[in-house]
C-alpha cells in the first residue's frame, strides 16, 4: 500500500469518527438533530469501510504464472494437468461468487420477509430505519467482499478468465439497486 493511499484512509476514518462525534454531541447535549438525520448521519459514516475496501482491493499481488516446468502441489505440470489446474481454479472462483451472492440474495430476502410481516400485521418487528440500515451495511459489506475475492482470484490465478469489466459493472449495479431500495424504504419509514 502506498503512502497515499494509507493517508486517504487515516483521513477519511477520521473525518467520519468527527462527525460522528459532533452528530452525538449536538444530538444528545442540544436534541438539535431529528432522527432522520441521525440515520443518514450513520449511514453515510460507513463511507470509510467503503473507501478502505477500494483501496486495498487495488492492491496488486504478483500474479502467481503456472510454467510447463513448475511443480504446483506436487503435479507435474504437462499440458493436461495444467488444463485440470486452471479448470479447477475456474470452478473455485464460479462457486465462491455464487456462494457470496446467494448468501447476499437470501440476508435481504429474509429482511424483506419481515417487512411483508411488519406491514401484513400493522405491528413492527422492527424499526423499519433500522432493518434498512441493516440491510444496507449488509449489501455493503457482501458486494465489498465479493468484489475483493473476485479480484484476488482475477489477481493470482484467473488473468482475464474472470472479474471482468462486466462483471465488476454487473456486481456494482446489484449493490446499488439493492441499496437505493433499502434506502428509499429508511426514508419513506414513519419510525
Amino acid at each position: 500500500m502506498t503512502k497515499m493511499n494509507a493517508r486517504i484512509i487515516i483521513v477519511s476514518w477520521v473525518l467520519a469518527l468527527g462527525i460522528d462525534v459532533i452528530v452525538a454531541f449536538v444530538w444528545l447535549f442540544f436534541g438539535l438533530l431529528e432522527q432522520d438525520w441521525l440515520w443518514m448521519i450513520g449511514t453515510v459514516s460507513a463511507i470509510p469501510l467503503l473507501i478502505t475496501l477500494i483501496i486495498i482491493g487495488n492492491r496488486k499481488p504478483p500474479r502467481k504464472q503456472l510454467g510447463a516446468d513448475e511443480d504446483v502441489i506436487g503435479v507435474s505440470t504437462d499440458k493436461e494437468k495444467q488444463a485440470q489446474i486452471e479448470l479447477n481454479v475456474l470452478q473455485t472462483y464460479i462457486d465462491g461468487k455464487l456462494k457470496r451472492l446467494n448468501l447476499l440474495f437470501l440476508v435481504n430476502g429474509g429482511a424483506f420477509a419481515i417487512v411483508e410481516l411488519s406491514v401484513g400485521d400493522n405491528s413492527e418487528l422492527i424499526p423499519m430505519k433500522a432493518l434498512a440500515t441493516g440491510a444496507i451495511v449488509f449489501t455493503t459489506v457482501m458486494v465489498c467482499d465479493t468484489w475483493l475475492w473476485a479480484q484476488m482470484m482475477k489477481d493470482r490465478f484467473l488473468g482475464s478468465l474472470g472479474f471482468g469489466y462486466p462483471g465488476k459493472v454487473i456486481l456494482f449495479l446489484l449493490g446499488l439497486l439493492i441499496t437505493v431500495g433499502w434506502l428509499l424504504l429508511g426514508l419513506s419509514s414513519t419510525t
